[in-house]
């Protein structure tokens, strides 16, 4: 019919770098790397393999860093508090410990929400240009880590890679 012509056609293709693979996509995968980072419940469906694997290393990434304990930060240094730490539980496995938090006592929590509303101060005084660098930054690293940061949410509240994917993008 009248679209016969367009497909024989040849399909332009791109060379791609993601990760340490390289390999060519067509001008719809360009596309899609270009424009479809986002990750969302609707676009769910058109993950394949690529999202198993992917979504599979990070989490595995995660699970090697268990355990471990965090600290309070405040004012950005990092401190232990005084009243020690808690353990956060996996809720479907509850003898993992997916990390070690500190517990702040009221005299450390008023030191954080001090620090807090200084930091606030210098925020807002920053201007918005440069707090939308910032925010396009942390949004630049987020993406970057989306897998990880998928990874720990279906660790911490038990969902599966689609929807811990969807709501990290």
């Amino acid at each position: 019919g009248e679209h016969e012509s367009y497909q024989k056609l040849p399909i332009p293709r791109f060379p791609i770098t993601c990760g340490r693979s390289k390999r060519e996509v067509s001008w719809l995968g360009w596309w899609k790397v270009l424009f479809m980072q986002k990750i969302t419940y609707a676009s769910l469906g058109s993950l394949g393999e690529d999202f198993h694997h992917t979504f599979d290393t990070a989490l595995k990434h995660v699970q090697e860093k268990l355990g471990r304990t965090y600290p309070l930060f405040i004012k950005g240094s990092q401190k232990k508090a005084r009243n020690g730490t808690f353990d956060d539980i996996c809720p479907f496995d509850t003898g993992r410990v997916l990390g070690r938090f500190q517990k702040a006592n009221p005299e450390e929590t008023r030191q954080a929400i001090a620090a807090a509303k200084s930091a606030f101060i210098e925020w807002r005084e920053l201007g918005w240009p440069q707090r939308i660098s910032f925010l396009r930054k942390a949004a630049e690293i987020m993406t970057d880590r989306q897998f990880r940061l998928g990874g720990l949410l279906s660790l911490e509240l038990c969902k599966n890679g689609f929807e811990a994917i969807a709501e990290v993008s």
